[in-house]
């Protein structure tokens, strides 16, 4: 009985002593900086590829989904006459594959010396970075500390602002989310939400709270000669995200993605391919002559489907064909949103003594919380100012367009 009791008082200590060592170590993994590195033979490119009659543009988050569908339909969209960019890309994680006509650089936000080495390399070369596109952000799963989020998402972007301004560019465009706008002390639904909208008092999260600290640095560094604009895609679904298209495209189980309630609301998903171009088309529009973006103040642009669609349907809940989901896969079986949120609450706490999800990163109260409530913002003014559309009337044909194409979903 005793050593029972010893054991049962021994256990709150040992817990908080092991909590405290993995905290430490999960701080320390993250407060490592990213090394800058040149990784092609930057002035062989420049000689064979660049040409002065296009502008250079610095892509910052080049490896992650929207920034290698930024470099792969560049090609495409300059053929048609679209954009002609000379593209710089930079990012903490070098990329899996490198253009033959595009520079690229690791680099980390957290360093402001990485950004001034490469406006300075580049102006070496002969071809100044004429406009930014501001891409990276760090989403914040569970297991990321508050510190960094804030770090990389608003004072790597002040930075990269700043940075910018000195060197000479004359435009610059940010990646925000159209779910910054949301109230996170309200979950009443918001139908045809335009970018006028103001912002909430109380945002979703972490990640929307620094999406409009960010907005408001790009906002206030507008002026004549230095054009900004703000992109805000909704939800982005396609090749390369690793919470949706990755998962349901292979019929991996992934029950965090599928554990939604009943998933009658109806969200707002837009391909990736549409918001990759979106930024094309908009950094063009903000360095070329008489460009739409051009414009007294900050164009804030929102790149949504302009309507949305339930989250069961989306993640393939019913059965379309020989048994399977849209996505050729056995139909996604929903987890009441109770049970989840119950889950969600364990991994959490879990979380917050350990440094680490128990279950999964992706597994958190706020993301059950953007499957549970209606949000569709208007498109019109990308519409009107940049030409633009999403690819598709319904994200289900999107969705199977980029599964025909896919190498990794394809039958043997």
């Amino acid at each position: 009985m005793e050593l029972a009791l010893a054991a049962l008082i021994a256990v709150p200590p040992a817990v908080y002593f092991a909590g405290q060592r993995s905290q430490a170590a999960v701080a320390a993994k993250w407060a490592c900086l990213g090394e800058f590195k040149a990784l092609n033979d930057h002035a062989a490119v420049v000689q064979k590829h660049f040409s002065k009659e296009r502008g250079t543009v610095l892509l910052i988050g080049s490896s992650g989904f929207v920034g290698v569908r930024i470099q792969d339909l560049l090609v495409e969209a300059a053929a048609t006459h679209k954009a002609a960019l000379n593209l710089v890309c930079v990012d903490i994680n070098p990329p899996k594959h490198m253009r033959e006509d595009m520079v690229y650089f690791t680099g980390d936000l957290r360093e402001p010396k990485h950004m001034e080495r490469i406006y300075e390399a580049m102006k070496s070369h002969g071809f100044p970075i004429k406009a930014t596109i501001h891409l990276a952000s760090i989403i914040p799963f569970l297991g990321i500390p508050a510190s960094f989020i804030t770090r990389v998402n608003v004072d790597g972007l002040q930075d990269s602002v700043q940075t910018a301004k000195k060197h000479g560019a004359t435009g610059f465009l940010y990646t925000s989310s159209a779910t910054c706008i949301l109230d996170g002390a309200n979950d009443a639904p918001a139908d045809g939400v335009d970018e006028d909208a103001p912002y909430p008092a109380v945002n979703m999260d972490t990640y929307t709270t620094t999406k409009v600290a960010a907005e408001k640095i790009v906002s206030a560094a507008h002026a004549p000669g230095f054009f900004t604009a703000v992109v805000r895609p909704s939800g982005i679904i396609g090749p390369g995200d690793k919470v949706l298209y990755d998962k349901l495209s292979k019929g991996e189980d992934n029950k965090w993605i599928q554990g939604k309630g009943n998933g009658e609301s109806l969200l707002d998903m837009v391909g990736v391919d549409a918001v990759a171009l979106g930024h094309i088309m908009a950094v063009n529009e903000l360095i070329k002559a008489d460009g739409t973006l051009q414009r007294p103040q900050t164009t804030i642009i929102n790149l949504s489907a302009g309507k949305g669609i339930q989250y069961k349907h989306m993640i393939g809940s019913e059965v379309e064909k020989d048994g399977k989901s849209y996505w050729g896969q056995p139909p996604a079986q929903p987890v009441p949103a109770k049970v989840v949120s119950c889950l969600a609450g364990i991994n959490e706490t879990w979380c917050s003594i350990f440094g680490k999800a128990l279950l999964s990163p992706y597994l958190a109260r706020v993301s059950l919380d953007f499957t549970q409530r209606t949000y569709i913002f208007s498109n019109k003014r990308a519409r009107d100012l940049l030409g633009w559309q999403p690819e598709d009337d319904d994200i289900k044909d999107t969705m199977r367009k980029y599964l025909s194409r896919d190498p990794s979903c394809q039958k043997v």
